[in-house]
């Protein structure tokens, strides 16, 4: 399925956005390499499974679990969610509101399974 998502474009923003929003926060992503192949990665999988997929919920989760075992915040989350913003805005043009509305809502199922509440990200 196109997307109209280019993922390493959003990979390339959204890491440039968030450690501009929250510098304490790159020192967690050591490896260059492996944030930006992870983040891809993760964006494919998410583009692969609609709502309400059993796989989703638990690729999410699992999603959560590692976002929580390298220290992740809810301080860090809150300038994630604007840098993903941006980076929707930079590496997904042609996105479909609906579809963009679907990244947005997995970045807040990824909030949620770190029990944090999304609504706080604003």
């Amino acid at each position: 399925m196109s997307t109209d998502l280019d993922f390493e474009a959003v990979a390339e923003a959204f890491y440039a956005a968030l450690f501009r929003e929250a510098p304490d926060v790159e020192r967690l992503f050591r490896d260059e390499t492996n944030k930006t192949v992870m983040f891809v990665n993760a964006l494919e999988s998410i583009s692969g499974l609609e709502r309400g997929d059993p796989h989703f919920a638990d690729f999410m989760a699992m999603l959560g679990q590692r976002h929580r075992d390298i220290g992740i915040t809810q301080q860090h989350l809150k300038a994630g969610w604007t840098a993903f913003n941006e980076a929707l805005d930079v590496g997904g043009g042609n996105l479909t509101l609906p579809r963009r509305q679907f990244y947005r809502d997995a970045f807040k199922k990824l909030v949620a399974a770190m029990n944090y509440d999304p609504d706080d990200l604003h």
